[in-house]
């Protein structure tokens, strides 16, 4: 069964358009705003407002383009201490992500959630987590993703914000392959743990 932590509320908020953190994450005491997730930096009116207003395509009343931080401490029920552990942000721009100090990793979806393990850190009571969201280094530039002419190059983190809790011994993806010829599908599966799996075949 799989237990979860909803993030939703109050983070606190750094603002980072110069880029001036690359590389390492900043100390608590350089965050002096707040913002409330899920959002976009624009919704929560973080940046400087924008007086123009386009005929052509969209406008962005708060433009945002560089690095947003965000920053939160979540306390860990004693039950849910000691299972495999995963922080889920359902969409979002690039991410970087530290837990208590230590870097996890960086994921760069514009389509599909960003999910990171940090089961390493699930013996513990507190999390310290700190995630750096960046729309500017995308690995292609325009796109419907990040244009004016649809929902603009947006930051922040929207949807679902939680911490996710599995047990040691789970499934940790499926994959189908279909056959068009056989007429069937096969389920390909990643395991953790002990986990008894069989073998089935469906038309």
């Amino acid at each position: 069964m799989i237990q979860s932590i909803e993030l939703d509320g109050k983070w606190l908020f750094l603002a980072d358009q110069e880029k001036r953190y690359t590389g390492f994450s900043p100390e608590r005491s350089a965050f002096q705003d707040t913002i409330h997730l899920p959002a976009t930096t624009a919704q929560e009116h973080k940046g400087i407002p924008n007086q123009a207003r386009e005929i052509g395509f969209l406008t962005e009343v708060y433009p945002y383009m560089g690095n947003a931080w965000f920053l939160r401490e979540i306390e860990i029920p004693r039950e849910l201490q000691g299972k495999r552990m995963q922080l889920f942000l359902e969409r979002t721009r690039i991410t970087s992500v530290w837990v208590n100090g230590t870097y996890v990793g960086s994921q760069n979806s514009l389509c599909t959630p960003h999910c990171y393990d940090i089961s390493g850190f699930s013996g513990s009571e507190k999390l310290t987590i700190c995630i750096c969201v960046d729309n500017v280094q995308y690995m292609t530039a325009g796109g419907h993703m990040t244009s004016p002419d649809t929902q603009t190059n947006w930051n922040g983190i929207t949807g679902e914000i939680s911490l996710r809790f599995y047990e040691s011994d789970c499934i940790t993806s499926v994959k189908a392959v279909p056959d068009y010829q056989r007429k069937r599908v096969t389920f390909q599966l990643r395991t953790q743990g002990h986990v008894h799996t069989v073998k089935a075949e469906g038309t």
